[in-house]
């Protein structure tokens, strides 16, 4: 084995190692409209296409992060003073469906969503997605990801596709929103016209507590839906 050789695998060993012994991490995202799927404003009205165009503008200030550890996981917008958005940033995640805080627990195969709607606290919670795992690869912060595929239901009850990258280098087992239960750390998310990518990992040897932030009411996601089509409006989430 030449000297070239000994480096490369004496890198690859030591990565590896450095993956394995890790106990946390944290990864930021950035949150992007969909281009191809914005058309569908078209079929709202005028006024409400404009308000959603306004949020669309804002999220280059929103960060969102994930922090986790073997177990558990939180995902919620990052907090900054310095900051030039002119709407709260929950109200701007709420185009994309991602305001208030996501909690994971990967043993119990459940993911809490934390809101406060009407000055109550609700605890929405669904289960492990059914993911079908392709072969297809892209590169997304230097990492080999796969493309995984599951499919929800929106507040109208239509059928909603859902893309997932994960990389299987990172094996935990979370990611935006309430998508988890791939065997891998989950990158990038396309969902109901919005993408969630990854700008930043950070990998720990170190423990991290993660808080259960559920409080509340809780209720199914379909339950919370048809509470919301009740009340004249199926887009409260």
């Amino acid at each position: 084995m030449n000297l070239k050789m000994q480096k490369i695998l004496v890198v690859v060993f030591g990565l590896f190692y450095f993956v394995c012994m890790s106990q946390s991490g944290s990864v930021n995202y950035k949150v992007e409209p969909i281009q191809q799927d914005q058309s569908k404003q078209k079929e709202m009205p005028g006024s409400l296409a404009k308000i959603i165009n306004k949020l669309n503008k804002q999220l280059k200030y929103v960060d969102v992060v994930l922090e986790f550890n073997a177990e558990e996981s939180i995902f919620k917008v990052k907090e900054s003073m310095n900051n030039d958005a002119t709407f709260p940033l929950n109200d701007i995640l709420r185009v994309a469906k991602a305001s208030g805080d996501y909690y994971t627990n990967k043993s119990d195969g459940e993911c809490y969503k934390v809101i406060q709607f009407q000055d109550k606290d609700l605890s929405i919670v669904t289960n492990t997605p059914s993911w079908e795992i392709t072969k297809e690869t892209k590169t997304i912060q230097g990492y080999q990801c796969f493309k995984a595929t599951t499919t929800f239901l929106d507040p109208n009850e239509s059928e909603s596709k859902v893309t997932a990258w994960f990389v299987k280098d990172l094996p935990y087992a979370f990611g935006p929103k309430k998508y988890f239960g791939l065997p891998g750390l989950i990158l990038e998310i396309e969902d109901f016209g919005y993408r969630f990518y990854a700008t930043k990992i950070d990998l720990s040897e170190n423990g991290k507590d993660i808080e259960n932030p559920v409080k509340g009411k809780i209720l199914t996601e379909q339950d919370y839906f048809a509470e919301g089509r009740a009340m004249g409006n199926p887009y409260k989430n």
